[in-house]
């Protein structure tokens, strides 16, 4: 894609958003995407407040209209306009990992208990220590 180019802009105070109809020249039809991120870096706003309502070409033409909303918070965004099914499982998702996040810092750390030590056992060891103290000072 190359540029963008705004054919009209309307503020509406109504909706608290900014109605963009552009063009841009591309070799093929952009997707929701390009456009959104075309729009952040013009407008200075955040992707989840920026509604593409249509992006329309003619055969054979690398012009592609495009209609846009571009609202001044999400929340501006969610009280007027759904999300797509897309984007609401995308904010599932996000939410349940930010759970299990919470979750996994919250719970302790699994206790692990010793098994309990015989005293022959300990005296085994013991006896190890000593021998392996007297064949280093008789290798000395």
């Amino acid at each position: 894609m190359k540029n963008l180019n705004i054919i009209s802009e309307n503020q509406n105070a109504l909706y608290k958003r900014n109605e963009i109809k552009a063009t841009v020249e591309a070799e093929i039809t952009p997707n929701n995407i390009e456009v959104k991120k075309m729009l952040v870096k013009k407008y200075s706003s955040q992707p989840k407040s920026i509604v593409i309502n249509g992006i329309y070409g003619g055969f054979g033409s690398n012009e592609f209209k495009i209609n846009a909303n571009i609202y001044e918070t999400a929340e501006d965004r969610k009280k007027i306009e759904p999300f797509s099914k897309k984007e609401l499982e995308a904010e599932k998702q996000a939410k349940a990992a930010e759970e299990e996040a919470k979750k996994a810092a919250e719970t302790p750390a699994p206790v692990v208990e010793a098994a309990p030590v015989e005293e022959k056992q300990v005296e085994e060891v013991k006896e190890e220590v000593k021998e392996e103290k007297k064949v280093e000072e008789k290798t000395e």
